[in-house]
């Protein structure tokens, strides 16, 4: 009886770790990336309250979560939010945050209020539900890391859910681009998938492709496997279709990503390329081939829908290039008077327009357009450096291991984990890169699939 108990709680326990990892990964993207507040909060709330049910079922099957010492390093990242909307008294504001203390003491002179407490945060309840976020995006992180290493959620299944979103997001951009140029739109109309924003889109995009032509790497290995024999009956996985089938899908990818005009997201696509080329090719020998081959496609659609609009949205960076700069500049000023502790995590749109001297009607203001300028303000300059170290000094830790394998490791690594390693480290890479010149950190949908692609950057084969 026993028996049967542990496998309905063992059963139990794979089913509500699948959904955890299942559901944002499907929901966010398809619905504006979850770029609106009443999205991601809901998607995190489901997954909070799934979550209590895994921690329950962990605790049933006598497992345990089991974190690394280096982990408590990023401990700050999860605590800080909370500590910016924690009341202190008006000195203390003045001493940490001496601009915070001065639009305070403005805000009472003009209400005629006294106050005796405020936090460091302008909005705590929005640096609140931040922090919540972030708290979610680590548990995913920790959820999906488990169901790798426990074998709960394979490759194999796992990673062609996310290329089926990347080329139903592509198809979709790419017949709005067609729909728009044959006139039957109301005007002419980038790709932007479900996403409200092309750069967003664009991004998204850069992160997926090259796990796809990684994952293709690995499905030429396992082509070179003889199929077996049973009997009069031959059973064989038919890679060659699957592997005709990827290159289709990524230069659908890689057009939609083009049409997008993001010159961001077209120049981010190049860094990826380049980072791709040079780790795969030091574990895979096929990535020439496949590479051209899905250019070849690129290349034969994108001449017949056109890139006319593509060339002409690149040739107005000097007309964009000031506004750009000014938007930069006001972030600067942000930066420079909260440089200690930040306006609070989730507050740049509205502190900004304090600082608002220049009409935006073809830039959208409340964000920085550049992610590390927004995130330094959030944050204050010493945390926000400290998460640049981490994210960066993580990326070109695992990028140099990827690269620089001893001969004992090349026997010991399977190529797949290898080729999966530096998918992501070419899609994140895409991802850093855009972010100077985007916002795309702020979409929930890319926060989301940038730390899929940074638990896969240590992927490792279950055993």
């Amino acid at each position: 009886m026993r028996r049967g108990g542990e496998k309905i709680e063992h059963r139990f326990y794979r089913r509500i770790a699948r959904f955890l990892v299942y559901w944002p990964i499907v929901v966010l993207p398809v619905i504006l990336g979850g770029a609106r507040a009443f999205l991601w909060s809901f998607s995190a709330a489901v997954f909070l309250g799934a979550f209590a049910l895994f921690l329950l079922a962990l605790r049933h099957s006598a497992g345990t979560i089991d974190l690394k010492p280096r982990l408590l390093i990023l401990l700050p990242i999860f605590i800080y939010p909370f500590v910016q909307i924690i009341p202190l008294p008006l000195p203390a504001i003045s001493f940490l945050s001496p601009q915070r203390a001065v639009w305070l003491q403005r805000s009472l002179d003009a209400t005629g209020g006294s106050g005796r407490s405020a936090s460091l945060s302008y909005v705590p309840l929005d640096t609140v539900a931040s922090g919540l976020w972030i708290v979610t995006l680590a548990l995913f992180a920790l959820v999906l890391h488990r169901c790798i290493r426990e074998g709960i959620i394979r490759p194999g299944r796992f990673l062609p859910v996310l290329f089926v979103i990347a080329g139903f997001e592509a198809f979709l951009g790419i017949f709005q681009v067609v729909f728009s140029s044959t006139g039957l739109g109301c005007c002419p109309e980038p790709a932007h998938g479900t996403f409200a924003n092309r750069n967003h889109y664009a991004a998204f995009l850069g992160m997926i492709w090259p796990l796809q032509l990684a994952w293709l790497f690995g499905l030429a290995g396992k082509d070179k496997n003889p199929p077996r024999l049973y009997g009069e009956n031959r059973i064989w996985q038919p890679v060659f279709e699957k592997r005709i089938f990827y290159v289709f899908l990524i230069g659908l990818v890689i057009l939609g990503l083009i049409f997008s005009g993001s010159r961001g997201g077209i120049i981010s696509l190049a860094i990826s390329t380049a980072v791709l080329v040079y780790l795969g090719a030091k574990n895979s020998r096929s990535i020439i081939p496949f590479y051209i081959g899905c250019w070849a496609i690129i290349l034969f659609y994108g001449w017949i829908i056109g890139f006319e609009g593509i060339l002409k949205h690149f040739s107005e960076i000097g007309l964009d290039a000031p506004r750009r700069l000014a938007i930069w500049q006001c972030s600067w000023r942000v930066v420079c008077d909260h440089w200690l502790t930040g306006t609070g995590v989730g507050t740049y749109r509205p502190v900004v327009f304090l600082y608002q001297v220049f009409d935006t009607d073809q830039v959208q203001l409340g964000a920085a357009h550049n992610d590390y300028l927004q995130i330094a303000s959030e944050w204050g300059v010493p945390l926000s450096l400290f998460i640049f170290f981490l994210v960066w000094g993580y990326w070109w830790i695992t990028a140099i291991g990827v690269a620089r394998k001893s001969v004992a490791e090349e026997a010991a690594v399977h190529t797949e984990q290898k080729l999966v390693r530096a998918g992501a480290l070419a899609g994140s890479a895409a991802f850093l890169a855009h972010n100077w010149v985007e916002f795309n950190w702020q979409i929930p949908a890319n926060q989301l699939y940038f730390t899929i692609l940074l638990v896969l950057m240590r992927y490792r084969t279950p055993e």
